[in-house]
């Protein structure tokens, strides 16, 4: 399964017409992908299986103040379905980017802090840092390196590769205004 590796390639595709890429492992053998909805209100990011089994839709909250991203179990929603919901993803105010993480009855789950130009994140859960993601040392546009410890439940590893392809829009976003 996707979420059972503990370090991850995101790579962009370089010619499309929409955004998808590919989730590889280190090696960079395809494990998963993600893509999004093609000219849509709101984004919506699906992270499928190698074998284009939906595992994970995140979905842009229109109506919020500050970019706000629902997750939802591995369903294709036509509209929101609070049942499927399994939690959110904020933008907090602040000078550094930072999000929280918190699951559908409200609980923080985790926090991201980091550089969204430098694209480099540590992801928080409690006072422990639970994975890192990072361009750093890829010279490929759009390719994000994702570095999850191993105590992390696969659940949680499948919200923090979520969170990355929010990252990855914020900035696509970011970058499309200037």
């Amino acid at each position: 399964m996707l979420a059972s590796y503990r370090e991850f390639l995101f790579r962009e595709k370089m010619f499309k017409l929409k955004d998808k890429g590919f989730i590889m492992d280190p090696n960079e053998n395809q494990i998963g992908t993600f893509s999004a909805k093609f000219w849509a209100v709101r984004a919506t990011y699906w992270i499928k299986s190698i074998q284009e089994e939906n595992l994970l839709t995140v979905r842009q909250k229109l109506a919020a103040l500050m970019t706000t991203f629902r997750f939802y179990n591995g369903v294709d929603l036509e509209g929101d379905d609070d049942d499927q919901m399994i939690g959110t993803l904020k933008k907090k105010l602040g000078l550094r980017p930072k999000f929280q993480f918190e699951t559908a009855d409200g609980r923080l789950l985790f926090e991201i802090k980091g550089n969204l130009v430098g694209f480099k994140f540590d992801v928080i859960q409690g006072n422990q840092k639970i994975a890192q993601i990072s361009n750093k040392f890829f010279k490929i546009r759009n390719t994000y390196g994702v570095r999850v410890d191993p105590s992390v439940s696969d659940d949680d590893t499948l919200l923090i590769l979520g969170s990355v392809v929010v990252l990855h829009y914020i900035k696509e976003r970011n970058q499309n205004r200037r």
